[in-house]
């Protein structure tokens, strides 16, 4: 008959697993030998590792992504940006030949997302947006913020695109299973005057035109000709 041996000279329960095998025999039970403390009469005490703190400089922090100066809140007009996630050109695509001017071919994903834009007004009503337009691989709007004399808490801008990207994700998911549509927050500038509000609508409207001048032209995947009815992958 194999003897399982009582003890192990050096190694630890290491040394002793190993002389198990080598007999053949395996314990019932996993091995384990916990270091002990005391001494004579003391009763042993099973010494506990401590776990490593973890501080709060050790976490990584994101960055903030909206001016700290700027109450988000406040009655203006603010320039949007939301892209796509990993700018993938599923929203749009830009069509026109010869002398024919571009116009934006809106997908599936895309009439959603126009459908949740125009929808903005009613469930924010201090909101209202003013202009926007929907390339392949994001979305420029005009926000206009009315806050003064409305019911309270008044929505931040936050409030109101993360309400969109969020509606707007789960009915295009709910059309076709495409994970993650939006990438995390969003571009912004509060427009100070007349002048600037004029210039950044005219640059919306051309934008199209100059879709391929674009500085997100060259990002994501492109899909140049889509059918009306056609789902990007």
């Amino acid at each position: 008959p194999k003897i399982i041996p009582k003890t192990v000279k050096t190694g630890g329960h290491k040394a002793l697993a190993l002389a198990y095998i080598k007999l053949g025999v395996f314990p019932p039970h996993p091995v384990r030998t916990s270091p002990t403390v005391g001494a004579g009469l003391a009763p042993p005490e099973t010494q506990k590792k401590e776990r490593p703190t973890m501080h709060k400089t050790t976490l990584p922090k994101r960055k903030p992504t909206r001016w700290s100066e700027i109450d988000y809140r406040a009655d203006g007009y603010y320039f949007l940006t939301i892209c796509t996630k990993n700018r993938k050109h599923v929203l749009s695509a830009i069509v026109g030949e010869g002398l024919a001017p571009p116009e934006v071919q809106l997908t599936p994903y895309g009439e959603i997302a126009q459908q949740q834009i125009l929808s903005i007004h009613q469930r924010f009503p201090s909101a209202t947006v003013t202009e926007y337009v929907i390339m392949p691989n994001h979305i420029h709007l005009i926000l206009a913020l009315q806050n003064t004399g409305g019911a309270s808490p008044f929505p931040t801008v936050s409030d109101i695109i993360c309400a969109f990207k969020s509606l707007t994700s789960r009915l295009c998911n709910q059309q076709n299973h495409i994970g993650t549509l939006f990438q995390r927050s969003f571009h912004d500038h509060a427009i100070r005057n007349g002048r600037e509000l004029k210039e950044i609508a005219n640059y919306m409207a051309q934008n199209p035109q100059n879709w391929q001048e674009d500085c997100l032209f060259g990002e994501g995947n492109h899909f140049p000709k889509l059918a009306p009815n056609a789902l990007p992958l």
